[in-house]
């Protein structure tokens, strides 16, 4: 996916998470490229991924941008303290900590760090013939989570939280985007 990122950067202009605010988490950050995009935006950004090439590619893009905390963590292992962004982005990689948790027990971690919007792009139909979706379904049946893996389930936890502001199609034709507006 990395080759369509300034398309992907295109649809979310039309979402919250252009327009800047005060923190912005970003999970699964892979090489930086929305956070040199973006860093102008925000008075701080928090970026992690678990994939050592793709953050080495990052701390290297972000060089020079003060605001901008990029390092090697993964959802779990990232130490959040107190923070609480008002825009948290999780770009094509919920399945990835669904993974890693074995489920949707991290929603309440995910939930204590978003105070305003939340916009996450997810695999919408693991049942699709596209060869990223076979790997996914693949890796979610050895692992016994597969039937836990669905939108719905997902919605479940956010929904009584969050109202859904937006859902947008992806470049990508197995992915979605949808943007959560934290509940008042």
């Amino acid at each position: 996916m990395q080759n369509n990122l300034p398309s992907r950067l295109k649809i979310l202009r039309s979402t919250p998470l252009y327009k800047g605010g005060r923190l912005l988490i970003d999970v699964g950050c892979a090489t930086g490229y929305f956070e040199v995009q973006l860093a102008s935006k925000y008075q701080k950004i928090i970026a992690f991924c678990p994939h050592e090439g793709e953050i080495k590619t990052a701390k290297k893009a972000t060089i020079g941008l003060k605001n901008v905390e990029v390092s090697l963590n993964t959802f779990g292992s990232y130490n959040f303290k107190d923070a609480k962004a008002d825009m948290v982005y999780l770009g094509n990689c919920i399945h990835y900590i669904f993974i890693e948790y074995k489920g949707w027990s991290f929603m309440e971690k995910l939930l204590s760090i978003s105070e305003d919007y939340l916009i996450i792009e997810y695999p919408y139909d693991i049942n699709l013939e596209e060869s990223d979706m076979i790997v996914l379904k693949n890796n979610l049946i050895s692992k016994g989570l597969y039937k836990l893996f669905t939108k719905k389930e997902m919605l479940k936890y956010l929904l009584p939280n969050f109202t859904l502001a937006q859902t947008l199609k992806s470049v990508s034709k197995t992915r979605e985007i949808i943007v959560l507006r934290r509940a008042k």
